[in-house]
């Protein structure tokens, strides 16, 4: 068949645009964060919208189709600016990242 059908939120067929999905899945990801960035949250309530909002979005999209690594990078600044509040980030990412009982918070 040449048409594309949508199964549990995955996109199933051929000639399926995945530049166009994951470009609007971002858009919607930065809409929402852009909706919390008004609000004054502590960064561990900005974590756990990262973790339960920005992960939870993606995660399962990415565990079956994958991501581009152009995408990836958007997303992955689309989260560390938002966590920052769009400000030079106070530790480095690498640390960030680390398991918790290393000194880390977030794993992106």
């Amino acid at each position: 068949t040449t048409n594309c059908i949508k199964a549990l939120g995955i996109w199933h067929g051929y000639n399926i645009d995945f530049n166009k999905i994951w470009t609007e899945k971002i858009e919607r990801i930065e809409k929402t964060l852009n909706m919390w960035n008004s609000r004054d949250l502590t960064f561990e309530g900005r974590i756990l919208l990262i973790k339960s909002l920005g992960y939870s979005v993606t995660a399962y999209q990415i565990e079956h189709v994958g991501i581009e690594n152009t995408f990836k990078e958007k997303l992955k600044k689309l989260l560390w600016n938002f966590l920052w509040k769009n400000k030079p980030p106070l530790i480095k990412r690498e640390n960030a990242i680390k398991p918790k009982h290393e000194g880390g918070q977030l794993a992106l």
